[in-house]
């Protein structure tokens, strides 16, 4: 990717983690060390969500909080779609397997099961960025990044969606101190 391109990607999307340093952090080819940081950068995006959703963020004991429960809280909470919940715990089971395995790989069958359990618009987009190749030939690198890209995907439309609404609540002050100042009449029958 050029350079240009690069920084129009970070200027497009408000990524929670450094990208560049993420296309290293995920090496091709590597399935093994795909797994396992690549789970490290998906549990680092849902608890990015759940920041984005819960206010009192400070009171939750993140780091006593099973993988699987995040997922539950993410999509419980309405920030991803329970259609995602399968395929990231698909991952964390491929990285449990592969933290505990000197001799783990994963297997035609682990990529084919992922595949299947995508999501219809995830699979879509993940043959048209493969250029269409057949999903035992897919990384993890390519499966992973495809579902983290979905994630941050929708942290960037819940931090838009909370400044629509913010905005609007401010809107809502401006006109009714427009009405208090220009309208006092109807400024005073909201207090009769």
């Amino acid at each position: 990717m050029a350079d240009s391109d690069a920084s129009n990607v970070e200027e497009s999307f408000n990524w929670s983690f450094d990208i560049h340093k993420w296309s290293k952090d995920l090496p091709a080819g590597d399935d093994f060390a795909a797994t396992i940081r690549g789970h490290l950068y998906l549990e680092h995006v849902l608890i990015e969500l759940l920041k984005e959703v819960f206010q009192k963020f400070d009171f939750i004991k993140i780091d006593r909080i099973a993988f699987n429960a995040k997922v539950d809280l993410c999509a419980g909470a309405g920030i991803i779609d329970p259609e995602l919940m399968a395929p990231i715990r698909k991952i964390n089971e491929l990285r449990n397997k592969a933290a505990h395995s000197l001799t783990f790989s994963v297997s035609i069958q682990d990529k084919l099961n992922l595949y299947h359990i995508l999501p219809t618009e995830v699979r879509k987009l993940l043959l048209e960025w493969t250029s269409n190749k057949l999903p035992e030939q897919i990384s993890m690198r390519g499966f992973i990044m495809m579902i983290i890209v979905f994630l941050e995907s929708r942290r960037n439309s819940y931090i838009a969606y909370k400044a629509k609404r913010d905005a609007a609540v401010k809107a809502s002050r401006e006109a009714l101190d427009n009405i208090r100042i220009n309208f006092p009449e109807l400024w005073n029958t909201l207090h009769s």
